[in-house]
């Protein structure tokens, strides 16, 4: 065991979480700088001019036809990690405990996690879990990972909680 997690599971040099994917949609009615403000809201203030850096923007095209922006900024190592981290201690205690409980939802056993984040509370400056559609996506890799119960030990450990 190397500080209370298993040996089946291993830490990067730069930390548990490897990657961040941050991803989220810009309709047509909503002010796409609006949109981009409530992605950066979910990271670090120190981290936003990496943020302008490896964001991007795609011109999509809707079911109807009707004009979509894709942004997806990808975060790497020791900003990964902070990111992970960052999301997971500014979650409300209910919404990180149900998170927990759902990881089962959550996990995909191969090392990736995925939440779902509210797009209006993050513009707000709360990070919220939602399962709707109005939503940021941030998807973790945290190599290695293949259990639900390392996943919370990892979490809560981000969280300040272990």
């Amino acid at each position: 065991m190397i500080g209370g997690f298993g040996t089946m599971e291993t830490r990067t040099k730069q930390g548990w979480v490897s990657i961040v994917e941050i991803s989220t949609i810009s309709h047509a009615t909503e002010d796409l700088g609006r949109v981009v403000e409530a992605v950066k809201n979910i990271i670090p203030k120190d981290l936003w001019g990496e943020f302008e850096r490896v964001y991007s923007m795609d011109s999509l095209e809707g079911h109807y036809g009707n004009p979509i922006t894709r942004i997806v900024a990808r975060f790497k190592g020791k900003s990964a990690e902070r990111i992970a981290g960052y999301i997971l201690s500014r979650l409300e205690k209910g919404d990180f405990e149900t998170m927990i409980y759902t990881l089962d939802r959550r996990f995909d056993g191969k090392g990736r996690v995925f939440i779902r984040i509210s797009k209006q509370d993050a513009y707000l400056g709360r990070i919220r879990i939602m399962d709707g559609d109005d939503i940021i996506r941030v998807v973790l890799t945290l190599p290695g990972a293949r259990s639900i119960d390392f996943v919370e030990r990892v979490f809560r450990s981000l969280r300040g909680e272990v």
